[in-house]
C-alpha cells in the first residue's frame, strides 16, 4: 500500500481521506464549488481541510485555485480540459447527420447541456432578428431548471421559435460530425451568474479542433483564446460576431484554431498527470 493514492474530487469527500489514511492524497477540483447556492461554512471547512491534507492539488483552471488556503497554493497546479484533437480533426468532414440535413444553413451550433448557464434570452432575440439563421442545440435539455420557473418558461418560449432546433443528446463519438456540419459553433453562455464563470469549457477545444468559426461568452478562461474565438458581450455584438463568422470566417484561421487544439490534447494532460503522480510516490 506504500504507493496507494486517495484521489478525491469534492470537498464532501474530506472524511474519506481521513478514513482511508493512505500514504498519499490528491485533491482534484473540477468545479467552482463555492459558487454554488448550497455552499456554507461547513463546506468551506471541508474544502480547506482537504486542501491542507492533500499532497497534490489539481484544478481545471487557475480560476478554481483562488479559493485555496494560501498554505496550499505551492502544491497546486492546473490540469485543464482538453480534446482528442486528431480524432476531431479527422471526423470534422464526416457526412452530415440525418437529423441535421433538413435544417437549413446557416446553422449556428451549441453542443452541450441546455442549462441555466445558456443565455436563452440572447438566443431568442437573435433568432427573431435573423430568422434565416438556424440555431441548433445538441445535448441534454433542462438541466438545473427544476427549481427555476423563469428558466423553464424561457426555454419553452425559445424552443418554439421556428429557427431554433433542439435535437437532444447524441452519442459523444458523433459530436465531430455535428460540429463539422455547423457554420458557426458557439458557447452561448451567460457571462456571469454561476459556477460556470470559473470553467474551462470542454467543448472549446473540441470546437477549435473541428476548425469552424467559434464564438463564445467572455468567461475568463475563454478570453485567453480571443485570437481564435470571437467574444461578444451584448446581443448586438453577438449578431455582428455571427455575421463576421459567416461572411469572413470569424476570428483566426482554421489552421490557427487547430493549432490551439493540438496544444491542448488529453494525451498531454494524462502525461502530465502521470508524471506528477509518479513523482509523488517516488518513482
Amino acid at each position: 500500500m506504500k504507493n496507494a493514492i486517495a484521489f478525491l474530487c469534492a470537498p464532501q469527500f474530506a472524511d474519506y481521506g481521513t478514513y482511508l489514511d493512505l500514504p498519499h492524497t490528491v485533491y482534484h477540483i473540477h468545479d467552482a464549488y463555492w459558487m454554488r447556492g448550497n455552499w456554507n461554512d461547513r463546506a468551506q471547512a471541508e474544502h480547506d481541510r482537504l486542501a491542507e491534507r492533500a499532497d497534490l492539488i489539481f484544478a481545471l483552471s487557475d480560476t478554481m485555485l483562488r479559493n485555496l488556503p494560501a498554505s496550499a497554493m505551492a502544491k497546486a497546479s492546473v490540469l485543464p480540459q482538453a480534446v482528442y484533437a486528431e480524432e476531431y480533426i479527422a471526423k470534422a468532414s464526416d457526412p452530415c447527420p440525418a437529423d441535421l440535413q433538413d435544417i437549413p444553413q446557416p446553422r449556428i451550433g451549441y453542443m452541450g447541456r441546455i442549462s441555466r448557464k445558456v443565455d436563452l434570452e440572447m438566443v431568442g432575440t437573435v433568432a427573431k432578428a435573423r430568422p434565416n439563421w438556424h440555431w441548433v442545440f445538441v445535448g441534454e435539455v433542462g438541466v438545473g431548471f427544476r427549481d427555476d420557473a423563469k428558466g423553464q418558461a424561457l426555454l419553452e418560449k425559445t424552443s418554439k421559435l421556428p429557427n431554433v432546433h433542439i435535437l437532444g443528446a447524441r452519442a459523444q463519438n458523433l459530436m465531430p460530425a455535428y460540429m463539422g456540419n455547423m457554420d458557426v459553433n458557439t458557447m452561448c453562455y451567460l457571462a456571469a451568474g454561476g459556477q460556470w464563470e470559473a470553467g474551462n469549457p470542454l467543448k472549446m477545444f473540441e470546437y477549435l479542433a473541428v476548425g469552424k468559426p467559434v464564438i463564445g461568452a467572455g468567461l475568463e478562461n475563454v478570453r485567453r483564446y480571443s485570437h481564435v474565438i470571437d467574444i461578444p458581450e451584448t446581443t448586438d455584438e453577438w449578431i455582428s460576431a455571427i455575421e463576421r463568422a459567416l461572411e469572413r470566417g470569424g476570428v483566426g484561421s482554421i489552421a490557427e484554431r487547430r493549432e490551439v487544439a493540438l496544444q491542448n490534447t488529453w494525451e498531454k494532460v494524462v502525461d502530465e498527470l502521470e508524471a506528477k503522480l509518479l513523482q509523488l510516490i517516488g518513482r
